[in-house]
Parts: structure tokens; sequence; C-alpha cells
């Protein structure tokens, strides 16, 4: 097994490389905070791409949506109590 491989590194295969040109990865202190482009995104800051991710829900959160639904009126039914809570609920932003 090639020893570069097991280094915990995304860029391990550049290191070694003396054909591929060295790619700077440190990470650079901002003078001007105007500068910084700010991307509105659904769901957390590293997800800006867009791609799906999936956020499980804390059973108090469900319980608090269940209470807010109690009175509620779908077309001719009116959701009056809700006997019990089980289970768990994911969110997905996609």
């Amino acid at each position: 097994m090639d020893k570069t491989k097991k280094e915990h590194c995304y860029t391990y295969w550049v290191k070694n490389d003396p054909n591929h040109p060295k790619i700077d990865c440190q990470p650079k202190k901002v003078e001007d905070p105007s500068q910084v482009q700010q991307v509105q995104s659904i769901g957390s800051q590293w997800n800006v791409s867009g791609t799906w991710e999936e956020k499980k829900v804390p059973m108090n959160e469900i319980k608090k949506s269940i209470e807010n639904i109690i009175g509620m009126k779908i077309g001719q039914t009116k959701i009056s109590a809700v006997e019990s809570v089980d289970g768990e609920a994911h969110l997905y932003f996609i």
C-alpha cells in the first residue's frame, strides 16, 4: 500500500506529485469584511453548493409543532387533540 495514502489529508496526492502545481490551502485572514461574499443558502453554512442535507428533529421540537396544529382546520376536518407522539423526524434540505 502506498504510504502517502495513509495520511489524513484531502490533498495527500498533490504533496508528492512533482508534476502537479502546488496548491496553497492555508487559510487567509480577511482584512476587509466587506469583501467577503455572503451566500444565501438553506441548511448549514458549509453547504453553500446547495447539495441535500438531512437533519434529525429533536422530540421536543416535534411536540411543539404538534401543539401548534391543535385547533387547525384542514378542509372540513379540525384537529382537536393529539393522543401521543412517538418516533423520529428528519428535515431534508434539497
